[in-house]
């Protein structure tokens, strides 16, 4: 079961019994919560299994992936330019154009790197959905939303392609806000 909540409307929405830093997502697995997303996703993997590639070079650049986007990524690509962008203006707030600017121009490096390691094929190869893909697909999909970032997005051409093809399984449309279609 799926429920959306608004993790800025405190006390309102149940999130501070569920997170003490009243973020989202919150996983709850048969009476059993889990807050911050690598651990969710290690939750996943243990209950629905195959989700760690082969081999243990695969395995690193699967967590490589992650690393780059919580250490690296996370904050052009989704707070400066998708929340900038996109979403602060859904909610009333003008765009920061300096602040989308300064997150499109963090976001090269990283899509740089993660286009490499696409090309490298142990991961990011549409070949097997892993932690990596889980991890990385939602934050490419929120990025991408803003027009500019779908433009610099598309010269990336190994991540790229791996994007259209995970973009179009079931499983990452159930997850995507429905609002969200019309940026696409």
């Amino acid at each position: 079961q799926y429920t959306e909540v608004n993790p800025f409307e405190a006390g309102e929405n149940g999130l501070d019994a569920l997170h003490p830093f009243r973020r989202v997502p919150v996983l709850e697995w048969d009476g059993f919560t889990v807050y911050e997303t690598q651990a969710q996703l290690d939750m996943i993997a243990l209950k629905c299994g195959s989700l760690y590639p082969e081999g243990d070079r695969a395995r690193v650049r699967m967590r490589q992936v992650m690393g780059i986007m919580d250490n690296y990524g996370y904050q052009p690509m989704v707070r400066d330019v998708f929340g900038t962008a996109i979403y602060g203006p859904r909610e009333g707030v003008s765009p920061d154009s300096t602040r989308i600017s300064k997150g499109l121009e963090g976001a090269r490096t990283v899509l740089a790197a993660l286009d490499d390691i696409a090309q490298e094929g142990l991961v990011l190869t549409g070949r097997q959905i892993t932690l990596a893909e889980c991890y990385l697909a939602p934050m490419i999909d929120y990025f991408v939303a803003y027009g500019p970032a779908k433009e610099m997005f598309a010269h990336h051409i190994a991540l790229n392609k791996w994007y259209l093809g995970v973009g179009r399984r079931p499983s990452l449309a159930a997850t995507r806000p429905d609002w969200l279609e019309e940026y696409t």
